[in-house]
């Protein structure tokens, strides 16, 4: 080779060199070789590829910057064949640097992370330069982040005026953006992980808690941790079953004040923990659920629109409907409801769609009207409108005067007419007597399924937490809870109702009644106990003394995932629990709880499959269900389905009924606090209880009789109609 050639290669081997150093820091080399696994199997270095090869061939040095993006917004590095990460530094390098005044760089100090810029300028470090004034001055120009929550690049793109200005993003935030509400995007650095911040986080993150609690994310497949760094806390979602991002933001507004926030898990682990900060309220979800409690009508205010049917029905064409030509009903009931039954799973929906069935196979027609709009009170609408369900199938929507006009049309075609309060929530109870009156009865039949009549939290629980019991309206617990100003119309109107028809009261069990004639005075008509199911067959055994470790203990919970039945207690269980060889929890229902440790078994139990969680829990093998509830339960059909399906229950000393038919029925335990709780799983009892629940399992099931709700006492009143019926 002559010596003028060899010295053209030596030229462009130190050509290469020095580009190979330009662009070295802007590539991702992980990034790199995980996207293309060909250059990985050949042993290539990523910076030396993507310079003579790579870019050409379309690839990625790195998440935050597309190849072929830029080529296509800068057509003139193509035509010219320059690789577009030394385009862009040479465009960069061609503009004067950036002259920041001593206010600005006082400015942007706070809102400056040093190590973090560092760490992705390496060669800043190496040069020794001050990396605020190097980043004030050029580092934004060629896209480097200031903080682990600020794109340089990102802020540019959003915010064209600030681009085509020339304007600083960093300045331009801090002086007028912020003010204004522009977004603040996070650096895209981040989506490869590889930011000091989230290797922070990524050791003590939860993964399978974050993605069973945001069933969005988990869909999505983005990162979990990447996820929560870049937007998930901004979000108030929580990392980790121990660390409540909304409380740690609020009990540290500092991390929300500063020049840039801070994500608070990040700041929790590297100096929180430390100084002794709390990852969660130290009183428990039920505090954090009373801290973010809205007033009632603020929270009525709050739930989404539900606007009106185009077409309601009139009196007559719900008339016509219960006596088109085929159905010759002889007899009509009118139930009350606070929802559909038909859309919704729960112990008074079914209750309804049980009596639904019964009326209907007696000949009865049976007209379901529930609030279209449902409200956690009585309606104040004078004529609220009301979603209707004739015989089990929806027939439209009708304010309730057109239901009490369709009974005064109906009344003299029909041998009887007969009201059932299932549930008052979300109705006018002045319009529920027009409807009784317009029956010709004057009379109607009320279930105690709660204590509604007592009170507008018809489970009586003081701002929706604490079990109250029902004190007098003067009293300093109601003052303070969030039903207590409503509470004081809505017993007037409630003792109204009673004053101006009979109004008989069904309860469910013994101690419901016994509560509410204690709570209250109202002048019922009757007083009758009514359940709506009982148990027959063995008693159950205890466990042989040969039974061996019964080890795992299957947990289950079966229903609604409500606090006040208890799944706050059972979550914390199975957190505590996640890695504790010696339980298995099981989820019975078809809510949609954040489980993360536990299995789920969907179950919807209706009058048509009325045995589906029994079957569920008799599958699963399960030994325990938990029922700790806060209130006082009038039945629990839950707590019979699980006996049912071998199951015994583990309760606590104020769940109503649930405690009664444990102690009657000896399968199960009544434990006294959640003290007693931890103590049970821990000491030996709750291991001798499973082996005792799969003992009696073996030896035989109790079986479970329905009754036919309102029908079974009506019939008791009036034998020569059941007979006629028959």
């Amino acid at each position: 080779m002559n010596p003028k050639a060899i010295l053209q290669k030596l030229a462009a081997k130190r050509r290469e060199r020095a580009q190979i150093g330009q662009i070295a820091p802007l590539i991702d080399r992980d990034y790199y070789l995980t996207q293309n696994p060909d250059v990985a199997a050949a042993g290539i270095d990523p910076v030396l590829h993507y310079l003579r090869e790579g870019w050409r061939e379309g690839r990625d040095p790195a998440p935050e910057f597309s190849t072929a993006a830029y080529l296509a917004a800068h057509p003139e590095a193509e035509a010219q064949n320059l690789n577009p990460l030394l385009h862009k530094l040479a465009q960069a390098a061609a503009l004067p640097a950036y002259e920041p005044t001593a206010d600005e760089i006082a400015l942007a100090r706070d809102a400056f992370d040093a190590d973090f810029y560092l760490a992705q300028n390496p060669d800043i470090a190496r040069a020794g330069l001050d990396p605020l004034l190097h980043y004030l001055r050029t580092g934004w120009r060629e896209g480097s982040d200031p903080h682990p929550d600020f794109s340089t690049d990102g802020y540019l793109s959003i915010n064209r005026d600030v681009a085509q200005g020339g304007q600083h993003p960093l300045l331009h935030y801090l002086q007028y953006g912020r003010a204004e509400g522009r977004l603040l995007p996070t650096p895209l650095e981040h989506r490869a992980g590889t930011m000091p911040g989230i290797a922070a986080i990524r050791e003590e993150f939860d993964a399978a808690f974050y993605l069973s609690q945001y069933p969005d994310v988990r869909e999505s497949g983005a990162d979990p941790v990447e996820h929560y760094w870049l937007t998930g806390w901004r979000e108030g979602r929580d990392p980790t079953p121990e660390f409540s991002t909304r409380h740690y933001l609020e009990s540290n507004p500092d991390l929300l004040t500063a020049a840039l926030p801070m994500n608070p898990f990040w700041h929790y682990l590297v100096s929180g923990r430390a100084e002794g900060r709390a990852p969660r309220h130290p009183g428990g979800e039920r505090v954090e659920r009373l801290r973010h409690m809205l007033p009632l009508e603020d929270e009525i205010a709050a739930r989404p629109a539900k606007p009106a049917p185009d077409a309601l029905l009139s009196g007559a064409e719900i008339a016509a409907l219960i006596l088109k030509p085929g159905a010759a009903p002889d007899r009509l009931i009118f139930a009350l409801g606070h929802d559909n039954y038909l859309r919704v799973s729960g112990g008074v929906q079914f209750c309804i769609h049980r009596e639904q069935q019964v009326a209907n196979d007696q000949g009865a027609a049976y007209l379901n009207l529930h609030p279209w709009r449902p409200l956690p009170r009585l309606a104040h609408d004078p004529d609220p409108l009301m979603g209707l369900v004739l015989n089990g199938a929806e027939i439209g929507v009708a304010p309730v005067s057109a239901v009490v006009m369709a009974a005064r049309l109906i009344a003299p075609r029909l041998d009887d007419l007969r009201v059932v309060i299932h549930q008052l929530l979300g109705h006018l109870p002045e319009q529920v007597t027009r409807l009784i009156a317009a029956t010709g009865r004057g009379e109607a039949w009320l279930w105690l399924h709660d204590y509604i009549t007592l009170c507008p939290s018809p489970a009586l629980l003081r701002n929706g937490v604490s079990f109250c019991g029902a004190p007098p309206v003067t009293s300093t617990e109601c003052g303070l809870c969030r039903f207590g100003a409503e509470r004081i119309s809505h017993l007037d109107r409630i003792r109204a109702l009673f004053q101006a028809a009979r109004i008989h009261v069904v309860a469910p069990s013994q101690v419901a009644l016994d509560l509410w004639r204690r709570a209250g005075d109202l002048p019922a008509a009757s007083e009758t106990v009514l359940p709506h199911a009982t148990l027959a067959g063995p008693d159950p055994v205890d466990a042989p003394e040969d039974a061996g470790d019964p080890h795992p203990i299957t947990l289950g919970f079966a229903g609604i995932p409500l606090p006040h039945k208890g799944w706050p207690l059972f979550e914390n269980l199975l957190i505590r629990h996640r890695r504790d060889p010696r339980f298995r929890f099981v989820y019975f229902g078809v809510g949609e709880p954040s489980l993360f440790a536990a299995e789920r078994v969907p179950v919807h139990v209706t009058a048509d499959a009325p045995d589906a969680m029994i079957d569920a829990i008799a599958a699963s093998g399960c030994d325990l269900i938990l029922h700790w509830a806060s209130c006082h339960e009038t039945f629990s059909l839950s707590t019979y389905e699980a006996m049912v399906g071998g199951a015994f229950v583990v309760t606590n000393a104020g769940s109503g009924n649930v405690a009664a038919v444990v102690r009657r029925t000896g399968r199960g335990v009544v434990l006294a606090d959640q003290d007693d709780l931890t103590a049970f799983l821990n000491d030996g009892r709750a291991a001798r209880l499973a082996a005792a629940s799969r003992a009696s399992r073996a030896a035989g099931l109790p079986q479970r009789r329905m009754g036919a709700m309102i029908h079974d006492l009506w019939q008791r009143a009036d034998p020569a109609a059941r007979e006629a019926r028959r």
